[in-house]
Parts: structure tokens; C-alpha cells; sequence
């Protein structure tokens, strides 16, 4: 006689979501691998960036300016083949972009200002919190199409709480 497993009926509203392996396939597992190498990326430039700036050689806006310029030739480079065809979307999207590229481009200005100013084991975690400002703006702005959940609210806490503990920990 062999056991088998037992299946119980599911109770009305606790339904169990997929586990992650059942949630990470193609493109998810994909874009799941980029932020896991963004990670290794942004931590690499952030504690390169403080080593530049530290010994005050290099201002922080000639650091800035000389990180996105390399960062342009290297996008550049993977985007040509699809450039001509992007450049062609609608004026407004274009306009949207390039809203994006100031934003983007004064963050990076102002984290290279911080890091020469501060620790970089305190600027850090700081400047990590901004996909927080990311979920503020989503829950404003994009509700019709970005779903924010209470686990995605509680995760946000513990990060705000996180990056309270090493701030008030280097004091």
C-alpha cells in the first residue's frame, strides 16, 4: 500500500498565489537576472564613485558628467540598430524620454555631490531608497496599469526602516 498525498479544497478567499519558481519563467526570470545584475552594477559604481571623489580630485559634476557621457557612448552603442525606427515614436513619448533624462541625469548629479560629501555606507542606502519614491508616484500616477500590494507596502517599510538603522548606526 503506497500513501498518498491528500488534497484539501481550498477555502474561499485564501487561495494560495504561484510560488515564485512558478513566477519566474521567460521574460520574468530574465528581468529578475537584470536587477540582480543592476544591483552588482549600481553597488560597483556607487563605491568607485566615492573612491574617485573621496581624495577631492575630481568635483562631483566633472565625475557626474564624465560617468554619463560613458554611459551614453555604451547605451549608444546597444541601442543604434533600433535608434533610427525609436526617434520616430510620437512627439510626446520623445518628450517623456527626455523629461526622464534630465531626472535621471540630476540624480546622478546630486548622488556624485552626496558621495563627496558624506560616507558612502551612508549616502548609499539613502540614494537605494528612490524605487520608494518609484512606488509614491506609481500609486499616484499609474494606478490604471501598476498593481501595489500590501506585501510590496510592507517590504517598502522595512527598507525605510533599514536605511533609518544604518543612518542613526554611523552617527
Amino acid at each position: 500500500m503506497t500513501l498518498q498525498p491528500t488534497r484539501r479544497a481550498p477555502v474561499p478567499g485564501m487561495e494560495r498565489e504561484p510560488g515564485l519558481a512558478a513566477r519566474l519563467r521567460g521574460p520574468a526570470l530574465y528581468g529578475t537576472a537584470a536587477s540582480l545584475l543592476s544591483i552588482l552594477c549600481y553597488g560597483s559604481g556607487q563605491m568607485v564613485s566615492r573612491g574617485l571623489l573621496g581624495g577631492g580630485e575630481t568635483p562631483p559634476q566633472t565625475g557626474s558628467t564624465i560617468t554619463l557621457f560613458v554611459g551614453m557612448l555604451v547605451l549608444g552603442a546597444v541601442s543604434s540598430r533600433n535608434l533610427p525606427r525609436d526617434l520616430r515614436a510620437p512627439k510626446r513619448a520623445l518628450a517623456w524620454i527626455m523629461i526622464a533624462g534630465v531626472l535621471a541625469s540630476s540624480g546622478a548629479f546630486l548622488s556624485f555631490f552626496a558621495f563627496s560629501l558624506a560616507p558612502l555606507v551612508v549616502v548609499s542606502p539613502i540614494v537605494a531608497v528612490s524605487p520608494l519614491m518609484t512606488l509614491v508616484l506609481t500609486a499616484i500616477f499609474l494606478r490604471q496599469t501598476e498593481r501595489i500590494t500590501r506585501r510590496v507596502v510592507l517590504g517598502s517599510f522595512l527598507v525605510i526602516m533599514g536605511v533609518i538603522l544604518v543612518i542613526l548606526g554611523n552617527q
